[in-house]
């Protein structure tokens, strides 16, 4: 589950930047401020592990366009790279990945630094730093040296070495972060440094590296070595052992009955430590990261983006025999989505926008096209392209907050975002208010399993205000909103968070914010 993210050197933010994400998290602030290329970061995310790309990050695709790296790059950045940062909870699962890396009795929360570069015009991976509990790992691409491994302990290093044959690199479509990999030349010299072990299609581990794990683990042990312990211990290292006491708690349960090896551990438990562990954690390195890339991979492609500019309503549209169950960033097939439902469908659907909204949604068919009629509240009917832009534009949004969370409820996939710019588009402030009360009874209402983020781009003052009257009413607790503040000086980007006491009053808000001055 992502809990936050963060950039730096990106766009107008020159410093790093981190938004935690709540269930209903808003920006606000000027024109260019930043909001929109904050939230654009979502669907970027979501293109690049949709496309089939060499690089990390697709800058121009289907759902946003930053132009290329050095367009998105800071205009006045020194350091040319750029920085993104993720904080997300890996909870416990049943997933076989998860049980043979993680462990299955907590959570862990992860913390990952990927920083890219450019190169002849490409987007490259430049390094990745790993942090949970109170470790963190560093690995960076040096240039043709092979890559620069670091390892820290409570903030202190106590490991580094270069790997002169390795290179982080991009393997597969679908996933963000980089992996570790043998070299063309190192391949070219030794073809059994490929041999890896597989597992949902992923690089789990480098076993060559395990192999020097367990030399290093045998001299502590004489005269007669237990081959297979030895074997079996670093081959099932789990996240949640990799602490230092919970690492030395794995050690004396795995060679419990092996007392010079015991008697070696308790007299030199921190040379055993700084010798072994660095490299074993090296040898798990590209499991942890496919555990890393399965839960990012889960998050972006869970992400349903609302662009500002939609789609806007036709008087007739032409049949078409197709089954939609996303509705399209710009809401085009929206009258697609809506024919293609069953009567049920489109009944619970009107009834649920009939109680929201005050109005209902209609399907008639025209001779070979069909028409989307809206029933206003005096119960007269009129097509919906006699409707002025409000309706068009408010439809895209609320079909797929409808479609995601009462129709597609039999989805396994516990987390779902909600990105969207601008919702009060072309709305009266009554439709604007009910739009944020609709919001927040999403959340309220969602089941346990699954964990609704809405993240929206807003400069509608009515918006804000009943999210706050929602707090009020106890409709949602304070914890779970916040507002964030965009201020651009020159040209760099800072960010303040308000935030609603328990009496719905925002606190830490601009004085003047929405009166012009």
């Amino acid at each position: 589950m992502l809990v936050s993210l963060g950039v730096e050197n990106f766009r107008s933010f020159k410093k790093k930047t981190n938004i935690e994400l709540k269930p209903i998290t808003v920006f606000v602030g000027k024109n260019s401020s930043g909001k929109s290329s904050f939230l654009r970061l979502f669907p970027l995310f979501r293109q690049s592990i949709e496309a089939n790309t060499t690089g990390p990050i697709l800058w121009f695709g289907r759902y946003v366009d930053f132009g290329d790296f050095n367009k998105a790059l800071y205009k006045q950045a020194k350091d040319k790279n750029i920085k993104f940062f993720f904080k997300f909870i890996i909870p416990p699962s049943s997933s076989l990945v998860y049980k043979s890396i993680i462990g299955d009795e907590k959570e862990t929360q992860i913390n990952i630094e990927l920083i890219v570069g450019s190169d002849q015009k490409k987007t490259k991976y430049k390094s990745i730093n790993i942090s949970f509990n109170n470790i963190k790992v560093s690995i960076t691409n040096n240039d043709e040296k092979g890559i620069d491994y670091s390892f820290y302990e409570n903030g202190n290093k106590m490991f580094e070495k270069t790997f002169p044959d390795l290179k982080l690199e991009k393997l597969y479509r679908s996933f963000i972060l980089p992996y570790v990999n043998y070299s063309i030349s190192t391949i070219g010299n030794n073809h059994t440094l490929l041999i890896q072990k597989y597992a949902f299609g992923g690089i789990i581990e480098l076993i060559s590296f395990n192999e020097k794990v367990e030399k290093k683990l045998i001299k502590y042990f004489s005269p007669n070595p237990e081959m297979e312990l030895i074997h079996n211990f670093v081959r099932n290292l789990k996240l949640d052992m990799l602490e230092k006491d919970s690492f030395l708690d794995s050690l004396k349960k795995s060679f419990l009955n092996n007392k010079t090896f015991i008697e070696n551990l308790n007299n030199n438990y921190d040379q055993i430590y700084e010798d072994i562990f660095p490299s074993l954690l090296f040898s798990k390195i590209n499991s942890i990261l496919t555990e890393i890339n399965y839960n990012l991979n889960e998050t972006f492609s869970k992400i349903r983006y609302i662009a500002p500019i939609r789609a806007i309503a036709e008087r007739f549209y032409r049949f078409q025999d197709l089954q939609i169950n996303e509705m399209d960033h710009t809401g085009s097939n929206v009258a697609m989505i809506l024919n293609s439902l069953t009567q049920k469908e489109k009944n619970a659907f009107t009834a649920w926008v009939k109680k929201n909204f005050n109005f209902s949604i209609s399907v008639e068919e025209s001779g070979l096209h069909y028409t989307i009629n809206i029933i206003d509240e005096d119960n007269i009917t009129y097509n919906i392209s006699d409707m002025g832009f409000g309706y068009s534009q408010l439809l895209p949004i609320i079909m797929s907050l409808w479609l995601e969370t009462e129709k597609l409820t039999h989805r396994r996939n516990n987390e779902l975002f909600f990105v969207i710019e601008q919702p009060e588009l072309h709305l009266h402030p009554a439709y604007q208010t009910q739009l944020a009360k609709l919001f927040v009874n999403i959340i309220a209402k969602a089941p346990k399993k699954l964990k609704i983020k809405i993240i929206v781009e807003t400069h509608s003052q009515h918006f804000i205000n009943a999210l706050g009257e929602c707090v009020e009413k106890g409709k949602i607790s304070k914890d779970d909103l916040s507002i964030i503040i965009f201020n651009k000086e020159n040209t760099e980007t800072d960010i303040q968070t308000a935030y609603f006491d328990e009496e719905g009053t925002l606190e830490n808000w601009p004085i003047g914010f929405f009166s012009g001055e």
